[in-house]
């Protein structure tokens, strides 16, 4: 029965519920007992949030059967974004600038830890809810005689998006070789440039699954190297830092498993990119003559607890935009009440369609909110930050949609039976997608999954051969 199934989708084992319920439990006592404003409220509720964070990562490893998989990577990196400073305040560190617990009031920083606190609840739920689905209601692959026709159609995105892709890619190398960082973010660019070049990446890894020669599917990883190497040389790190996670997830899970080596090497250059991040951050912002090269030996001579410091404190910088929000912003500007979710969806048609109207400015809450504080670097936005301005602390419930929406992309549950064989390539561009737009507002990630996944997925169904 249709209820049944709906039951089992919602179905959540004993083990997560005694965990959300004392941690529940435990912030209720805080409640009761330690007033908001102390010290000791903090510190236990960034014990309760790193426990949420660590048994949500583990929950989906038990119901993958593999720790490489989209769910984990997904929640690890919405987490670290949210809760980056959290967790470092848990382990007694601070992030070397603009440590979120000594720039804003201690009751206000505590607000944000139970606001995030039921997200992560929140969000936690909607993939259990997604992961029950496709666990009990995915079609298994069905083989085909020939992978041509998708194989086609991402070589021709491939060969559309690249000169575009390497048209901006060089061009903001420039500027940012010549004028520094702030120029880069200055730099606005074509629309029409940024929704071709954003193929680029979904097409490499639509090709490397693909192709089963080992010279051209190597040729194409090679090829991967650009948008990770780029990148750094700008200033980007989430980018670079996606790509190989999702190859490593690619290549784990749909085209062959690693061995212990691998995952060795793998793990090393991880702690490599530990180094690497703080560095191209203060290479960036650097005003003295210090080489990049400089800054990266510095770092090395630090130790791994300091360097650790500034690799969660640059991931964590997007709670500021909740405590802004709260402390000052919607007093001026008031709530959204939904407008930049429903813009968000109506961004995707052409603006012609409503009459030249363009909804981009109700949807691109970073621009929003860099032009209301008039700063002069891009503040970016979030998650968390997007659900409490549309609906203040409703916004909770609004995780759950939003996990849903985010969760679902990535189970890959809603392709058709014949494309189902090709999950791990739209998986992977998902968590590609929601990995490097996490530190902005939806806007992003809806126009960047209609473009990057629904439109390839369209064109191999409606291309494909038919028997």
């Amino acid at each position: 029965m249709l209820s049944d199934g709906i039951i089992n989708r919602i179905r959540i084992d004993k083990n997560l519920t005694v965990a959300i319920a004392l941690a529940i439990l435990m912030v209720f006592f805080l409640l009761m007992f330690v007033d908001i404003g102390d010290s000791f409220f903090s510190f236990v509720m960034s014990l309760d949030i790193d426990f949420l964070i660590v048994y949500g990562y583990l929950y989906f490893v038990k119901k993958e059967k593999n720790w490489f998989n989209p769910y984990s990577f997904c929640w690890l990196s919405i987490s670290l974004f949210s809760f980056g400073h959290v967790i470092l305040y848990s382990l007694g560190l601070e992030a070397p600038k603009f440590f979120l617990f000594d720039s804003y009031p201690l009751e206000l920083v505590n607000e944000y830890l139970i606001f995030g606190f039921l997200s992560l609840i929140a969000l936690l739920f909607s993939g259990v809810f997604v992961i029950n689905s496709q666990i009990e209601c995915c079609m298994p692959k069905l083989q085909l005689d020939t992978d041509v026709n998708a194989k086609r159609i991402f070589l021709i995105i491939l060969l559309i998006s690249m000169p575009f892709y390497l048209y901006r890619i060089f061009t903001l190398m420039k500027m940012a070789m010549m004028y520094g960082y702030g120029d880069v973010f200055e730099m606005k660019g074509s629309v029409v440039v940024a929704i071709f070049a954003m193929w680029f990446v979904p097409a490499l890894f639509g090709l490397i699954y693909l192709y089963k020669d080992s010279f051209l599917r190597y040729f194409f990883l090679g090829l991967s190297l650009i948008p990770i190497v780029c990148p750094l040389i700008i200033g980007t790190r989430s980018k670079p830092f996606a790509i190989v996670l999702c190859l490593l997830f690619l290549w784990n899970s749909g085209i062959k498993k690693l061995t212990k080596l691998q995952v060795f090497c793998v793990s090393f250059i991880g702690f490599l990119f530990l180094f690497l991040t703080p560095s191209i951050a203060e290479y960036r912002t650097s005003t003295n003559s210090l080489s990049f090269f400089d800054i990266l030996t510095d770092n090395f001579t630090l130790g791994l607890t300091d360097v650790s410091s500034k690799f969660l404190g640059e991931f964590g910088g997007s709670a500021n935009i909740w405590m802004r929000l709260r402390d000052h912003l919607l007093d001026i500007y008031g709530y959204n009440y939904g407008l930049s979710y429903l813009s968000s969806v109506l961004c995707i048609f052409p603006s012609i369609l409503f009459g030249g109207f363009s909804f981009a400015k109700y949807a691109n809450l970073s621009t929003w909110i860099t032009e209301a504080e008039k700063t002069s670097y891009g503040l970016g936005f979030s998650m968390l930050g997007e659900s409490f301005y549309n609906f203040g602390w409703l916004g909770v419930v609004g995780i759950f949609f939003v996990g849903f929406f985010i969760f679902y992309s990535i189970s890959c549950f809603w392709l058709p039976q014949i494309l189902v064989r090709y999950k791990y390539v739209f998986s992977s561009i998902a968590l590609y997608i929601f990995s490097t737009t996490g530190r902005d507002s939806m806007y992003l990630s809806v126009r960047h999954v209609f473009y990057c996944i629904v439109i390839p997925a369209l064109l191999i169904y409606l291309t494909r051969e038919k028997h």
